[in-house]
């Protein structure tokens, strides 16, 4: 899987030189008369949005394939704002080739730059008319926030303010029986995984739920770039589950099939929230069931769906321990009161 989509730059902060930041968020190749490139500021510890400092531009330093110019300019970008620089602003030598080329920018007076973005490599070469825009958002990961973008085609360009078009990451399928027949109404969720805390997510999301058609086929979409899990229960099958690569506008994950097995034998109500831990696993004597709210009954089943232990008026705990030693090697399903089952192997 191709990943060149992926920008992910820590954030810093702007205290002494040299200060490396991450301010382009928009170009135009075509036409000629057209070429163009947005600024905009990447550095805030949580959201690019909130910092409202002016920093000058004058003297800030462009590469492209025609050779080296600069703003010659007293211009400035504010930090909840665009800038947006033609050649109107530059002396020496500006142009962006249509098809392949690069775009660096670096230098100037009060700011160390270091942004630089080769297309088709990294970010998509835009069409006449169009232009490669950037969506982003924030993570926190390693005791700091991290900047994670995705960059895409924008057939309506919008200079100098908000990119809104970005179309969300996408993940389809199919879900068959395990002999080859389109199980319909499977529930099917992705769930964005390895992250500590996004935010600025809507209405693009880390989470997303849907249901098969009577074909089998499924498509989850307004996905924020990352790795997905993607779930999958139908009743009367076991539940499966799936990795995807990275998942970005330019490359969603497709035909990302599931074939699962007949097993549970009850109707069971899934519930996605994770508010069941099962510790070790995979066990051996003994389980440790540990949830979030009070239970009062844990039952065990086999990937036949049948029941093989069973525990009652258990006082609503939170907490319980299992003697597992008479179970053979194998998978279970865990079921609570509260109608969470967790795969468990032997």
């Amino acid at each position: 899987m191709l990943r060149y989509s992926l920008v992910i730059l820590m954030s810093a902060l702007l205290l002494a030189n040299p200060i490396y930041e991450v301010i382009i968020n928009e170009f135009q190749v075509a036409p000629s008369d057209s070429e163009r490139v947005e600024l905009r500021y990447f550095r805030s510890a949580t959201t690019d949005t909130l910092y409202t400092g002016y920093y000058p531009l004058q003297n800030v330093q462009f590469l492209t394939p025609a050779g080296q110019s600069y703003i010659d300019t007293p211009i400035y970008l504010p930090g909840m704002g665009y800038t947006v620089i033609d050649t109107s602003f530059l002396t020496g030598n500006f142009a962006l080739p249509d098809e392949y080329g690069f775009l660096q920018a670096f230098g100037g007076s009060f700011m160390g730059l270091r942004d630089s973005l080769p297309y088709p490599q990294y970010v998509p070469t835009p069409p006449l008319n169009c232009s490669a825009s950037k969506f982003h958002f924030y993570y926190w990961d390693m005791g700091g926030y991290n900047l994670c973008a995705d960059w895409y085609v924008d057939s309506t360009p919008t200079f100098g303010t908000d990119n809104d078009d970005y179309p969300g990451c996408s993940i389809s399928g199919y879900v068959y029986s395990s002999s080859g027949s389109p199980i319909a109404d499977a529930r099917v969720i992705a769930t964005a995984t390895g992250y500590s805390y996004i935010i600025n997510t809507p209405p693009y999301y880390k989470s997303c739920t849907t249901y098969t058609a009577i074909d089998g086929s499924y498509l989850i979409d307004s996905l924020l770039p990352w790795y997905y899990r993607v779930k999958v229960f139908a009743t009367g099958y076991q539940p499966d589950s799936q990795l995807t690569n990275w998942v970005c506008w330019k490359n969603p994950s497709t035909n990302l099939n599931f074939y699962l097995q007949v097993g549970i034998k009850e109707s069971f109500v899934l519930n996605s929230t994770p508010n069941i831990v099962i510790l070790p696993n995979p066990f051996s004597h003994n389980l440790e069931i540990f949830t979030s709210v009070p239970v009062s009954q844990i039952d065990i089943y086999d990937v036949s769906g049948n029941r093989i232990m069973e525990y009652r008026n258990i006082n609503s705990l939170k907490y319980l321990k299992l003697d597992t030693r008479s179970l053979p090697s194998g998978i279970y399903f865990i079921q609570t009161s509260g109608a969470i089952i967790k795969r468990v192997k032997l």
